[in-house]
């Protein structure tokens, strides 16, 4: 059984950890309140989460990847160590990374996107994204 790990993202909301999803691919989210997680068995964990990824939709043997709400209102991620290291791989990362340093680089590239909407700027992104690396967005 692969146990999980938490980690803190930067300050995220909701919605911005939705817009970063997307972006990474992942369409299908339940949003919700204490959802159990799923390892990679099929067996339900002990760990909740508000914000999930079901492992169907992660990968052939991943689990579920989960973002919790904390009473301060920030969120953690919830990744199996297994998943940690296997979705940088699946989003083309640089090797060594981990999935919450990649998601956190993901999430910045979002929020800039997000910024640069508000201000009606068109936003190209490059055709293949290596996470690990500089982003490089072209706004016009």
């Amino acid at each position: 059984m692969s146990a999980y790990i938490v980690c803190k993202p930067d300050d995220l909301t909701k919605e911005q950890i939705l817009q970063t999803l997307e972006l990474l691919g992942y369409t299908t989210v339940e949003v919700g309140k204490d959802i159990n997680l799923v390892g990679y068995r099929g067996d339900t964990r002990q760990q909740t989460a508000d914000i999930v990824v079901r492992r169907r939709y992660v990968g052939g043997s991943s689990n579920d990847l989960g973002f919790k709400r904390l009473e301060n209102g920030k969120y953690q991620i919830i990744v199996s160590q297994y998943d940690n290291s296997h979705l940088v791989t699946k989003h083309n990362g640089v090797r060594g990374m981990k999935f919450q340093e990649l998601f956190t680089q993901a999430a910045s590239t979002s929020k800039v996107i997000e910024n640069a909407k508000k201000r009606n700027l068109r936003v190209e992104m490059p055709k293949s994204l290596r996470w690990g690396e500089p982003v490089k967005l072209s706004l016009g």
